[in-house]
């Protein structure tokens, strides 16, 4: 028995892009990660970007979506189009959204890292609010960042271990 843990969705979109730095810099291993450029300038697709300048180029974009929806296929490649004219070579891309999983959005990063294969692009990588979740997990510090206190995916292990002792001591 495993505790899956999903934490409430972020509702605003700066503290959305905070998030997903800080997990992104703890995944990577990528300190060097920033928010790219100020409100109103120009990104050409990238919110996140690696300073670091070590190859490849790390980039990320961040997309706010209600709960139950998904990003498109069109949306991915939209924001993956404006990838390309970033003004340095990205090597490596991540989309990051608040949305839910589709086989549509999945199918649509398979078909355009076939393509940039291919092309000899960078690889696109696409992290869905259950996965978010999953990192979450991973790096508990950064859900207290965000969420404080409360039944954090560390918490959530320990009662389920407890919850485990006491079924293996009523059923024996």
């Amino acid at each position: 028995m495993s505790i899956c843990f999903i934490p409430p969705i972020l509702k605003n979109s700066h503290d959305f892009e905070l998030l997903c730095l800080d997990l992104l810099r703890r995944f990577w291993t990528l300190p060097s990660l920033d928010l790219y450029a100020k409100s109103g300038e120009e990104q050409n697709g990238v919110d996140i970007i690696d300073l670091g300048g070590a190859a490849p180029l790390h980039a990320a974009q961040c997309k706010l979506k209600e709960s139950d929806k998904s990003l498109s296929p069109g949306e991915i490649e939209a924001e993956v189009e404006k990838a390309k004219t970033f003004e340095l070579a990205i090597g490596k891309y991540a989309i990051l959204t608040t949305g839910k999983v589709s086989g549509q959005s999945q199918r649509k990063i398979l078909e355009i890292n076939q393509l940039h294969i291919a092309q000899g692009l960078f690889e696109v990588e696409l992290f869905t609010w259950d996965r978010i979740a999953l990192l979450l997990q991973i790096y508990p510090e950064i859900y207290e960042q965000f969420f404080g206190d409360g039944l954090n995916p560390t918490r959530a292990a320990r009662i389920e271990t407890k919850m485990t002792d006491l079924h293996v001591v009523f059923v024996n």
